[in-house]
């Protein structure tokens, strides 16, 4: 359609005198064409007739079949996205793909759990700033098929080669090298990937763990949610010690910050443990993040050859830094 009338204000971004050219300025508009009018304050500029042609569409998409549980990562190509995620929201079928990243022109997406999804044929599609539908160029149509890979378990173990725990979820035809897809997820946040073979998904745990226990474990692969994932109920760590900074200071009332593995904010009973003493050390303790938390000492004479140990949940935990075990002294 032609709209004869202005839509939107167009702003003169630049004007170049040589070559007597405007760059603008356009805020969008639906899909259409508009009939555009160049004037200033006092006349119109230009009497011929011009037309600006706005049009918001998906070219394409990957992958074009996932798990009928969900969690397939889609990259979808088009034109004109937004910049923001609630821009340009996604449904495939009556589901809706929530946005990973997204540009002008591609965006990801992964795949709502699903509950109930049979195998069928359903279509993709791309909203607009949330009002109108995107004109789909070739076949937009996606497929629900049963899930490729399986996972059985997962364990959740110290490394000292890192500093940081890690996690293996095991199981049968699990991507091989795909370390963009292959997700894992505790408490609502997304560890590194680090290993995927036939059998094993590696990843490091880099944050986001609330306590030493989290039944919130999300896998997923880049075709979806595998199977058995709704059987793994959740993951299990031991909270280790890592450093102590400052590891020099008076004896008692110094503030040091704490850094470990395995444990989190909502860790009970968060403390250090002086062992020649047998008594917790911190009279007052602040957690931080995961891993980390601040302690106020006591009045305790220490010395470098003293134990000192991580205290979380009612039990005490060593030093884990084979690598530089002074860390962990005072």
């Amino acid at each position: 359609m032609t709209d004869p009338t202005y839509v939107r204000e167009l702003r003169v971004k630049s004007y170049d005198l040589v070559a007597k050219t405007l760059t603008l300025r356009f805020p969008g508009a639906p899909s259409a064409q508009y009939r555009v009018e160049l004037a200033d304050k006092n006349e119109k500029l230009d009497d011929s007739e011009l037309f600006l042609t706005t049009k918001l569409e998906v070219t394409s998409f990957s992958p074009t079949s996932g798990s009928t549980l969900g969690g397939t990562l889609m990259t979808i190509n088009g034109a004109h996205f937004g910049l923001v995620p609630t821009d340009s929201p996604v449904k495939v079928g009556d589901h809706y793909c929530f946005i990973e990243t997204i540009s002008e022109f591609v965006l990801t997406c992964r795949i709502a759990e699903l509950s109930s999804q049979p195998p069928e044929t359903v279509p993709v599609i791309v909203f607009a700033k949330a009002s109108e539908e995107m004109v789909c160029v070739n076949n937009c149509d996606f497929d629900f098929v049963a899930p490729t890979a399986s996972v059985t378990g997962i364990s959740c173990t110290f490394d000292a080669a890192i500093n940081a725990h890690k996690c293996v979820v095991t199981g049968t035809n699990l991507p091989v090298g795909d370390l963009v897809g292959s997700e894992l997820y505790l408490d609502g946040f997304k560890q590194e990937t680090v290993e995927v073979t036939a059998t094993e998904a590696t990843f490091k745990v880099i944050g986001g763990l609330k306590q030493t226990y989290t039944s919130d474990v999300k896998i997923y692969f880049a075709d979806g949610i595998p199977s058995g994932a709704s059987s793994i109920f959740g993951a299990n760590f031991t909270p280790t010690l890592i450093s102590l900074s400052p590891n020099v200071g008076s004896a008692g009332g110094s503030t040091i910050e704490v850094t470990g593995s395995g444990f989190g904010s909502d860790t009970q009973n968060l403390n250090l443990w002086h062992t020649p003493t047998s008594q917790l050390f911190c009279s007052e303790v602040t957690p931080l993040s995961y891993g980390k938390f601040l302690c106020k000492t006591l009045a305790i004479e220490v010395s470098s050859a003293d134990t000192i140990s991580l205290y979380a949940s009612f039990s005490q935990y060593p030093c884990g830094n084979t690598a530089t075990p002074a860390d962990c002294t005072l």
